[in-house]
């Protein structure tokens, strides 16, 4: 609609910063979207190699798909932005939103320790819920929960999980989804994520259950008890 084309990398070119950093320069790049560690290679062979004049073009980074630290936003604001003005948004969502429900444009002149995962999207409502279902105030931890046009029906063939985690919460008087994950409201309303309720890790994107590796492992014959 606004006159750009998608460039799609050749299948394992996100894991060779060189490959990339060409394939952003012979091809104009201006939006480029990482996960945070990757990006944070990224961002180190760039560095290291000072390519930061070779991707002018790039104007807008987004990431999403695990936590955006601080020394992520540093390594950014130190190489990209104060070379080329790029800028750096932080999305957070989950599949069963479809996907991004937040965003966060991180300011450079005051990177907090904690990078706010944003304030929700068009058609989109988040709710801070306490462990009463009450909704939480400013600086108080909850649950995440959400709700809109983006929410996802459940989980085909699993009505459990589904009855468990798509639910009806009064105070939104429509279904929401229950993250699973543990954040807080800031006083400017941005909304920081601090973990997770339960013991669920994400690795480069991917969601993995500490309690399912646990649970293979204790079937080995001579492992009495492990913990991951």
């Amino acid at each position: 609609m606004v006159g750009a084309s998608l460039c799609l990398l050749k299948d394992g070119y996100e894991k060779f910063p060189m490959a990339l950093t060409e394939v952003i320069e012979q091809n104009s790049i201006s939006v480029i979207h990482f996960c945070p560690s990757l990006m944070n290679s990224f961002l180190n062979y760039v560095i290291e190699n000072k390519k930061e004049k070779s991707l002018q073009s790039i104007r807008q980074v987004i990431c999403s798909g695990e936590e955006l630290l601080k020394s992520h936003v540093e390594k950014f604001r130190d190489s990209l932005y104060l070379n080329n003005n790029s800028l750096l948004a932080n999305l957070y969502g989950p599949t069963e939103a479809t996907i991004d429900v937040t965003y966060y444009d991180c300011d450079f002149t005051s990177i907090p320790d904690k990078i706010p995962i944003g304030k929700p999207i068009y058609n989109t409502k988040i709710y801070v819920v306490g462990d009463n279902n009450e909704l939480m105030p400013i600086g108080k931890e909850g649950e995440l929960y959400l709700t809109g046009a983006c929410l996802a029906k459940g989980y085909i063939n699993n009505k459990e999980l589904t009855d468990n985690k798509f639910v009806y919460y009064e105070a939104a008087e429509e279904i929401c989804y229950k993250t699973g994950d543990l954040v807080k409201l800031l006083s400017d309303l941005n909304i920081v994520f601090l973990g997770r309720i339960d013991e669920q890790v994400k690795i480069r994107g991917y969601r993995i259950e500490l309690g399912e590796i646990e649970s293979i492992l204790g079937k080995y014959d001579g492992i009495q008890e492990c913990c991951i």
